[in-house]
């Protein structure tokens, strides 16, 4: 997932401030600040994986935002 605005997004941006402490807008839209708060999960899931912080919601990524911290 990357740009666009639909209802996957509008679903990370809910897991992103529910569960990672992230307040982007639940709107849909994947911008700029989605972007950044999912690469701030990405880092805090894989800490030591930088090639894992690319802002993309894949499998990975969807599976990390899953988790509660």
């Amino acid at each position: 997932m990357r740009r666009g605005r639909n209802r996957h997004v509008k679903h990370a941006q809910c897991l992103l401030n529910v569960r990672h402490g992230c307040t982007v807008a639940q709107d849909g839209a994947f911008g700029p600040k989605t972007k950044a708060a999912v690469i701030k999960a990405q880092k805090r899931c894989y800490p030591n994986s930088p090639s894992q912080w690319d802002g993309i919601v894949g499998d990975m990524t969807w599976a990390c935002l899953h988790k509660k911290y």
